[in-house]
């Protein structure tokens, strides 16, 4: 049983260090967590990504005097964003955006205890949309495991297809 116990806990050492060094979008100083995706060396992963989600739970495991997060990014995965912004609701974390906290990245920061921005800081909100391909894939992937029967038939067009970069949709505050 010791030895069982050793080896979790050696497991555990050994996986905080390595994940950090896979990731560079997470800094940890004191009781601040900083997460800036533009820090992570590839161009194509400074967004937020699920790597991302199972990093956070694992530095907050490890650290419990972890008591803020600290946020700049463009955005990123959605769905991601959301898992991101309920773990820093179960951690009761503050959240604090140091630079820009763009589309998905302010699902996280409204997940805050308390919600900080730095002056110069933006937070930059813009409407959702799914195209019709991605819909008509999301249905297809989908329908068998939940029992839908409907035939889903999405005509060119039925969707707002957005004509301006993100910057232009955007609404900063």
């Amino acid at each position: 049983m010791f030895i069982r116990i050793v080896m979790v806990l050696l497991i555990v050492l050994f996986q905080v260090p390595s994940a950090y060094a896979q990731n560079k979008k997470f800094e940890l100083s004191g009781q601040l967590l900083i997460y800036n995706t533009f820090l992570a060396e590839n161009e194509n992963e400074q967004e937020i990504a699920w790597a991302d989600v199972d990093e956070l739970k694992v530095l907050l495991r490890a650290n419990e005097n972890i008591r803020k997060l600290e946020l700049n990014s463009s955005g990123g995965d959605l769905e991601a964003a959301m898992y991101m912004a309920d773990i820093v609701i179960d951690y009761e974390l503050d959240t604090n955006v140091n630079g820009t906290c763009d589309s998905a990245c302010t699902l996280i920061f409204l997940g805050g205890e308390k919600r900080t921005i730095e002056r110069g800081s933006w937070l930059g909100f813009h409407q959702s949309y799914w195209d019709a391909t991605y819909i008509k894939d999301y249905y297809d992937y989908h329908a068998e495991s939940e029992g839908w029967k409907t035939h889903l038939n999405l005509r060119h067009g039925c969707m707002k297809t957005p004509s301006r970069k993100f910057s232009a949709n955007s609404n900063i505050l």
